[in-house]
């Protein structure tokens, strides 16, 4: 850190020029990564109902169904009319013709009336389309161009091509419009917290170039894995986020030394060595946090985890590195166009301060307020112990989208079509079609009659050594008893040789499930041991993250039942403008709890090194927890104000999956920003005392050996 310390002090200019080389390089192509992503990414590859889809895909090219053409008739039926059954061929084989398409299946190639609706007013085709997934978007785009509404019959578009583009095209717009809104209010919120327009500007630019090298780093990622669109609010979120909060904690203490009447130079040296320390831990407690996801084979959790910590990289580099500089050019000028009282403020002694006084309240009486915020935390997390988990379902798409109109409308118009079935893609050790297969097929299907919850199967096809079946189910979708019913199918005996995929929407949510649990300790315990050394590390104590994460873990929970009690339970709809179905996305926990983790561990850090540092001076601990309560509180509870913020624009959007890693992250943010820094943890380390930074002997030596936490 002296080294780079030298080279701020000596070339800021350069660091600044060579910041400025890197915003240009990734607004050029850090940008093109919005035609890189995709949607979905829920399963597992190796999960027997992915296997099922991806088994589907390649060995019945005929069903694949990659888009579907909703055709609708208002007054006449859409296949005996003859002219509207002329116009809705035409327009079929229109789609045949058109490059990127390999097979369209409607009414008019089989016959088959499921194709029709009930009220003999609709059809639909399912198209499947050759390609990549950037391919399949155009061949979608190039469709709508060519096949339109027409001579009474109404054209709409629907499908997993169609939702993925609606998506991103949505998420692009909650994108543009939380970007336009947030940096307006953000600006006149870092005025007030800075009393200084100069200094306000300074977080604000930070997190446009933190975004913008985000942006950057994605793009590189996609060119060897693929990256969830969703992943884009995420890696805003967290470079606006955490570029508020590094600007802060980094400024706050620049403007502090200068009061002190240390010069410039001293100032960046003494910023950097003491908060920009802090920052570089803090940076890669919430980055490791964040890695942790990449456990799950899960391409969404996996996609959230990279973005998230391509943000957090971006961020913490950009504030140890171009904010140093653009401090060192600006100096004193930092308090320029100021609001009145800012020299006072600046000046002020610990021991006068509110947050100081506000301590020792807390500290007088430690027990009563640790018992208080224990038992709001516990009660706010009571509504998480009954939560309901799904996958999302095309309620993730808004209801204005026609993808989301025409999923509803073959839901409800189409007998059979909104009934939640078990698909079975089963593989002979011969061809389909030979008579001894035959007969085992029928043996074995004949099995499934024993298995409570299924209605009628139907053989949807053979083709080689494979066979297409699907069982109606009794149940509703994703349902506990519709998860048994696949559980229960699962055991059914396979004849010897044979290899069965199970899947459909309740199968995909059991292995979802199942996916999950098998990987949550494993990713659990990456996210405490390393967050729990980073702490010792820093601050030198084995008792310190032993409590943060017992803490940090009561305060998620509680913040959990919140995301309950309006998801799930369905409150605050109309505020939100989502619909609740009666459930959470069940990875929504996962990613909460690691991307929450890290910014409760980022926001410890940032109070105990102040705290630590007091201590190390005086060796009195009441005194130390108030001065460093006294010298974060503001900037912790500014910072978290202004990243609720941001997180609440976010959350304002209207893809109903970011809506719940908002609105949870919100609260996360916004319970351990308060209850927890401001109540649990002056009482805790009043209670506890000395034993606060207690170590056995080796690992106090150790600690010493690495000598961090001494400069902190």
């Amino acid at each position: 850190m002296n080294r780079w310390t030298h080279i701020t002090n000596r070339r800021p200019g350069w660091v600044l020029t060579a910041g400025l080389i890197l915003a240009v390089i990734a607004a050029s192509y850090g940008l093109t990564v919005f035609s890189r992503l995709s949607s979905g990414g829920y399963g597992d590859p190796n999960s027997s109902s992915e296997k099922a889809l991806s088994t589907l895909s390649s060995e019945f090219k005929n069903q694949r169904s990659d888009l579907v053409i909703l055709f609708s008739a208002s007054d006449r039926s859409i296949t005996s009319d003859p002219s509207t059954a002329q116009f809705v061929r035409r327009q079929l084989d229109t789609a045949k013709s058109t490059s990127g398409v390999a097979n369209v299946t409607s009414y008019f190639s089989t016959g088959a009336p499921d194709f029709v609706s009930t009220s003999g007013r609709q059809t639909f085709a399912t198209v499947a389309l050759n390609g990549t997934q950037a391919e399949k978007v155009t061949t979608f785009h190039n469709l709508q161009n060519q096949i339109k509404s027409g001579t009474g019959v109404a054209v709409e578009y629907g499908g997993f091509v169609a939702v993925n583009d609606q998506i991103s095209a949505q998420v692009t717009k909650d994108l543009a419009k939380a970007e336009m809104l947030s940096f307006p209010i953000l600006a006149i919120l870092l005025v007030l917290v800075f009393r200084s327009v100069v200094a306000a500007l300074v977080p604000l630019g930070l997190g446009g170039l933190s975004i913008l090298v985000a942006f950057l780093l994605v793009r590189i990622i996609t060119n060897y894995t693929t990256v969830s669109v969703y992943a884009i609010n995420i890696i805003t979120l967290m470079g606006l986020g955490l570029a508020i909060d590094y600007s802060l904690f980094i400024v706050s203490r620049f403007r502090e030394e200068l009061a002190g009447g240390a010069t410039t130079n001293k100032a960046i040296a003494t910023t950097l060595r003491t908060a920009g320390r802090t920052v570089f831990f803090s940076a890669l407690t919430v980055v490791l946090c964040l890695l942790g996801l990449l456990v799950f084979p899960q391409g969404f959790l996996r996609s959230m985890g990279m973005g998230g910590a391509a943000a957090v990289a971006a961020t913490a580099i950009l504030a140890l590195t171009v904010l140093p500089a653009a401090l060192r050019l600006i100096g004193h000028h930092i308090n320029d166009l100021a609001l009145p009282g800012l020299h006072k403020s600046l000046s002020r002694p610990a021991e006068h301060g509110f947050w100081y006084r506000y301590s020792h309240f807390i500290m007088r009486r430690p027990l009563l307020m640790f018992g208080l915020a224990v038992e709001l935390l516990v009660v706010l997390g009571i509504p998480f112990y009954s939560a309901i988990f799904t996958t999302p379902d095309a309620k993730t798409v808004p209801a204005s989208y026609s993808s989301r109109q025409v999923n509803d409308q073959l839901a409800t118009n189409f007998a059979g079509a909104g009934d939640t079935k078990l698909t079975l893609v089963i593989e002979a050790d011969g061809p389909a079609n030979l008579p001894d297969n035959q007969r085992k097929l029928s043996e074995y299907l004949a099995r499934f009659s024993k298995v409570d919850g299924l209605d009628k199967q139907k053989i949807l096809g053979a083709e080689g050594n494979f066979y297409n079946v699907a069982f109606s189910e009794q149940y509703k979708s994703q349902s506990p008893a519709a998860q048994q019913v696949v559980r229960n199918a699962r055991t059914v005996a396979i004849p010897e040789g044979w290899t069965v995929y199970s899947g459909g929407t309740s199968a995909e949510l059991v292995d979802l499930l199942d996916g999950l649990g098998s990987k949550l300790p494993l990713a659990g315990l990456i996210i405490l041991v390393t967050t729990s050394t980073l702490l010792f590390i820093m601050l030198g104590s084995v008792v310190i993250p032993f409590k943060a994460v017992i803490l940090n873990v009561l305060s998620l929970s509680a913040a959990f039942g919140v995301l309950v009690w309006i998801f799930q339970d369905g409150h605050l709809t109309s505020q939100l403008g989502f619909v609740s179905n009666g459930s959470i996305d069940a990875t929504q926990p996962v990613l909460i709890f690691a991307i929450a983790f890290g910014l409760a561990m980022d926001y410890e850090l940032f109070l105990l090194s102040r705290v630590k540092e007091e201590y190390d001076r005086t060796g009195n601990n009441a005194n130390a927890v108030a001065v460093g309560v006294e010298r974060t509180a503001s900037i912790i509870t500014s910072a978290a104000l202004m990243l609720v913020v941001v997180i609440g624009l976010f959350a304002t959007g209207k893809i109903g999956i970011i809506q719940q890693v908002g609105v949870g992250l919100g609260v996360a943010v916004a319970i351990d920003a308060t209850i927890v820094r401001l109540v649990l943890v002056p009482s805790a380390m009043r209670l506890l005392g000395h034993l606060n930074w207690w170590a056995p002997a080796p690992l106090a030596r150790l600690s010493k050996r690495l000598g961090v936490q001494e400069e902190a």
